[in-house]
């Protein structure tokens, strides 16, 4: 969404979000690496907050465990800025994270298939529970 410059894309979609009439119940994002995850960042009302980390034994098996820290993600900041949409972030392991990114070995080969996949798992339970039961 263009986050590197000037987050133009993050306020375009908002600004088209207004202008359609949406109304995002969550926005997602994941933009910390491709690593293996272990939690979500949140900045929600306290309420919702409260609902997502219930949750947190469904994700346990999966290695996900921390759902503390706030935030959500740039791209996203103009929907929670403009519309005080709920916000979410997966958090990977940032321990490799500058050996690739914006570097010549920020290509996909090198990313770990299975930490990728692991991810996907994490961000696909997290939308079902939200759709399933709301926040």
């Amino acid at each position: 969404m263009n986050e590197e410059n000037g987050l133009k894309g993050g306020q375009k979609y908002a600004e088209l979000a207004g202008q359609n009439k949406e109304n995002h119940i969550l926005a997602i994002e994941t933009d910390a690496g491709g690593a293996t995850p272990f939690g979500f960042s949140m900045s929600m009302s306290a309420a919702k907050r409260n609902k997502v980390t219930s949750w947190l034994p469904l994700f346990l098996p999966y290695g996900i465990y921390s759902f503390q820290r706030e935030g959500g993600g740039a791209d996203i900041g103009p929907l929670q800025r403009k519309f005080g949409t709920p916000v979410m972030g997966l958090l990977p392991d940032s321990q490799r994270y500058f050996d690739m990114h914006h570097s010549e070995n920020d290509v996909f080969e090198n990313v770990h298939r299975r930490e990728l996949c692991l991810g996907s798992v994490a961000m696909t339970l997290m939308v079902y529970m939200v759709s399933m039961y709301g926040l």
